[in-house]
């Protein structure tokens, strides 16, 4: 593996072309949005005349006419590849998808049959199963189109063709531009990402249907309590979910959001709706009209015809009933008043018809692979046959796609195709994917390759030379139409004498240069990843939604307003997640605090529920080579830190790094480390500058607040602070209650489980059994309200005051154990049977009173300051006692002391 020294200046040419990319990508969209996209009507749509009129009056100068379904599909896909780009959103470009939804969505499975009649009543291609694939990657990335009827006669047209056998290779599993062309990668390929977004939208909102139960379970558990734990709570899970479901763009409802870009409705009515529309999915008579029959034999002596009428018919019996099965899956009726449990059913039906369509790709396997071989084959030195570069990507990327990337032959196919690629930018395509009745050969755009082959090149685990991706990027330049550049889009290759702008053309170089930005954010990663310590998502288990909090109470995070450190990592979580930036987005903290207080545990999580790689720079990394090259090291580090995208970074034991200049001014510095302050401040504000564009969310954890230099603390390097103590009275208390009464609700899941059992026993043996368990679930909801419980649950509260997190979010302490047995003398045990005890916990963090006490004339509400109004509700908490009253207003008295200056 190259050093880090090695690679930083081939990091740095890289970088620069992802600037060019992400300038021409920005370009491209404000092209693409400068003006409105009025789309030719379809024939028989209301107004006809007037609306020909209107789409005529709207050409732009320099710029086609807008054209066919397929354009149309192309363009709606890049405005909504825009809008997840663009800060703002003009209303030009809301009116624009509108209309292009309006005319997708107007599709059915009939326009799929041969268009016959004058130009200007035939604005559909006829290139139907394209169209089809287009129009279904469209309409399944817009909210609450997944399972339109459009959507839905896309996708049997393709499941149709898909099964079609037809000469010469009379397989199934490949696509055909129409009947007169042969199956090619590029069509194959394009049916597949459709079905492959189709599946995604099922499995997003199999996702979200999941979320959504879980929230609505707990919305309606805090419903009636408003003390202050449970309002911090329902502000952190309405976050959380708020995140979440943003991060899923592919649902088959529109989630509703405010000004504030905040959730509208409840979670418990957003589930209903995703119920709703799936329980009403339209029956596949709806789409394709009664099963087929089979048809009369042709008046014909020929095998072939007799074959290919019969093979046909059995196409369409497939996607019918491909479609039946999905309608009969989905529409299954769910009945549950748990809303949780509800929301995994829903979800389960989801992912059963996620799984049906998956299964539907599986023919596709084999007539990539085979592809692939053949052009491997071809490039063979001792045979003098050309190599169809694209369509061996297109291959390629269709095997990954539906298989596995880490596939070998995909591998192989990159190989063969990374010397191909011609010093501008292109590969040869040798086989058309249309021929028209004249003759007239289609083959792919360049675009359409560069955008694969940036596919590609991203999902391989390889490190493509800067000099293969210069010649990537070329087809960019000498496809563009030359003049303005702000009103000027992209036009074939090569360009026509007289080059005008083309719609379609356009929209996929915005789609293929959000490929190669893609490509190069993996690419980069996978350089400087490989540098430094990392752990992937996969390997951390804990997420941030599972967490005990310990400041619920006393809030010890500062910026431009206190609030709990669970809303700081939830806005770490969204910058450097995969989802769409936030506005005022939140990306660099300081977590600093006592030992045992659990700053790496958060940092972990973060991660982890962000799907992100954690990055952990200790100062080791700072000093490898030496105290010769230190300053060199450390410039090479944050240069190469700066670089990376969709990360969270965890600077850990740093401050000796950092550490404050005034403490040491005078003193001979005793390390070499020292020397590294100054210097360390432009390094954070570059890095700092990197994670707003890069998606990057970084944390210094430290035990020595005070000990880090006043110019790292300042905004602009690390935003907010946020301080982590042992939980304080409040966060135990509510943490308690909420995880006993998830205990009894999980034992109550079970007992129900069990009673589902009993069933199958003798009606004697079972009216006993049933009778001992209505008293096991009769008993076990009293533990809620027992005033025993409570008691005892008060007492816990009480005698873990100062206590590590590492010892109290253990399983049996603060967090429900997976069983009564598991809580043994724990906490839990303890609450659930009062003859068990527990052992008190002796604090891992000292208090130092003497330091709070110098610290409260000049800084009350610094390190030590919070510390003591912890310490200070827990002396408050050791006088009440146990009855209902003093329970129901436990926190009040807590409350008013934490109030007080």
């Amino acid at each position: 593996m190259k050093s880090l020294d090695d690679q930083i200046a081939d990091i740095e040419k890289l970088d620069e072309l992802r600037r060019d990319a992400r300038k021409l990508l920005q370009e491209a969209i404000e092209v693409l949005t400068a003006g409105p996209y009025r789309p030719k009507p379809r024939p028989g749509s209301r107004d006809r005349k007037k609306a020909m009129a209107a789409w005529k009056e709207s050409k732009r100068n320099d710029w086609e006419m807008p054209g066919d379904e397929i354009e149309k599909a192309q363009v709606l896909h890049a405005l909504r590849l825009a809008r997840a780009k663009k800060d703002d959103n003009p209303g030009r470009q809301k009116d624009s998808e509108a209309a292009l939804i309006r005319d997708l969505d107007a599709i059915r499975y009939a326009d799929f049959d041969p268009v016959t009649g004058s130009d200007d009543e035939k604005p559909l291609d006829h290139i139907p199963v394209l169209r089809a694939a287009y129009v279904l990657q469209a309409l399944a990335g817009v909210p609450g189109k997944a399972l339109s009827k459009a959507a839905l006669s896309c996708f049997c047209r393709i499941v149709q063709e898909l099964n079609e056998i037809v000469d010469p290779t009379w397989a199934a599993g490949a696509a055909r531009g129409d009947e007169k062309s042969v199956a090619t990668a590029f069509v194959t390929g394009e049916c597949a990402r459709a079905l492959l977004r189709f599946e995604a939208a099922l499995s997003q909102t199999m996702s979200a249907a999941e979320l959504l139960g879980e929230a609505a379970a707990r919305e309606a558990d805090l419903a009636s309590r408003d003390d202050r734990w449970s309002v911090q709570e329902k502000t952190f899970r309405r976050y959380s979910l708020n995140i979440s479901l943003a991060a899923l763009p592919q649902l088959v409802i529109n989630v509703e959001r405010d000004a504030a870009d905040s959730l509208r409705e409840s979670s418990e009515a957003m589930l209903n709706r995703i119920d709703k529309v799936v329980r009403t999915l339209p029956a596949a008579s709806a789409i394709m009209g009664p099963r087929p029959v089979a048809p009369a034999a042709p008046k014909t002596d020929g095998l072939r015809e007799i074959v290919s009428v019969s093979l046909a018919h059995a196409a369409k019996v497939i996607a019918w009933d491909a479609l039946n099965q999905l309608h009969q899956t989905l529409t299954a009726a769910v009945a549950d008043t748990d809303p949780a449990r509800r929301g995994r059913k829903i979800a389960a039906k989801l992912r059963n018809g996620a799984q049906l369509v998956r299964d539907l790709l599986r023919p596709m396997e084999q007539f990539a692979e085979s592809t692939i071989d053949r052009q491997i084959a071809a490039a063979s030195p001792y045979l003098s046959v050309p190599v169809d570069g694209a369509e061996l990507v297109f291959a390629a990327t269709l095997f990954g796609s539906v298989t596995n990337w880490k596939r070998p032959k995909v591998r192989a196919a990159y190989d063969v195709l990374a010397p191909l690629l011609s010093s501008n930018g292109r590969l040869l395509s040798i086989r058309p994917f249309d021929v028209g009745s004249d003759g007239y050969r289609l083959n792919v755009a360049t675009l359409e390759v560069t955008r694969r082959l940036a596919t590609l090149v991203g999902n391989l685990d390889v490190e493509p030379e800067p000099e293969f991706v210069g010649r990537l990027m070329l087809p960019f330049e000498y496809t563009r139409v030359p003049g303005d550049r702000a009103k000027s889009g992209w036009t074939s290759d090569p360009p026509p004498r007289e080059p005008k702008s083309l719609w379609w053309l356009t929209a996929i170089a915005v789609d293929a240069l959000a490929s190669v930005i893609y490509m190069l954010d993996k690419t980069i990663n996978r350089r400087v990843l490989r540098q430094f310590h990392v752990r992937y998502p996969e390997t951390l288990s804990l997420k941030l939604d599972a967490l005990f909090y310990p400041d619920y109470g006393v809030p010890a995070s500062y910026g431009k307003k206190p609030r709990s450190v669970a809303i700081e990592l939830q806005q770490l979580r969204a910058h450097a997640g995969n989802g769409p930036a936030e506005k005022e987005p939140g990306f660099s903290l300081i977590l600093y605090g006592p030992p045992g207080t659990g700053k790496t545990t958060l940092v972990e999580a973060v991660a982890a529920t962000a799907g992100v790689p954690l990055v952990e720079i200790t100062p080791s990394d700072i000093l490898v080579g030496g105290a010769e090259g230190i300053e060199r090291r450390a410039r090479q580090v944050f240069q190469a830190l700066s670089k990376l995208t969709h990360v969270v970074i965890l600077f850990d034991e740093f401050e000796q790094i950092l550490l404050d200049r005034t403490r040491r001014a005078g003193k001979i510095p005793t390390s070499v480390i020292e020397f590294l302050t100054p210097g360390m401040l432009p390094k954070l504000k570059t890095l700092y500058d990197a994670s707003k564009t890069g998606r990057m969310s970084y944390v210094l954890a430290t035990n020595l607040l005070d000990s880090v230099d006043d110019a790292v603390k300042r905004e602009g390097r690390f935003d907010r602070k946020s301080g982590l103590y042992p939980p304080d009275v409040i966060s135990r208390l509510g943490r308690l209650r909420d995880q006993v009464n998830s205990f009894v609700k999980k034992r109550e899941e079970q007992y129900l489980k069990e009673k589902d059992k009993l069933q199958a026993l003798p009606k004697a043996a079972r009216k006993a059994a049933l009778k001992a368990l209505a008293t096991k679930i009769a008993e076990n909801k009293k533990i809620a309200t027992d005033a025993g419980v409570r008691a005892r649950i008060l007492a816990v509260v009480k005698r873990t005051g100062g206590g590590p997190m590492s010892t109290l979010g253990q399983p049996g302490w603060f967090t429900m154990p997976e069983s009564e047995e598991k809580a043994n003398t724990k906490p839990f045990g303890f609450i659930l049977n009062a003859a068990r005890g527990f052992e008190d916990i002796e604090a891992e963090a000292k208090y130092d009173s003497a330091k709070a006490a110098a610290e409260a004339k000049d800084k009350p509400s610094g390190y030590w300051g919070h510390w003591t109004k912890i310490r200070a509700a827990d002396e408050n908490c050791k006088g009440l006692s146990d009855d209902k009253t003093v329970w129901k207003d436990l926190v009040v008295p807590v409350d008013k002391l934490l109030k007080a200056p």
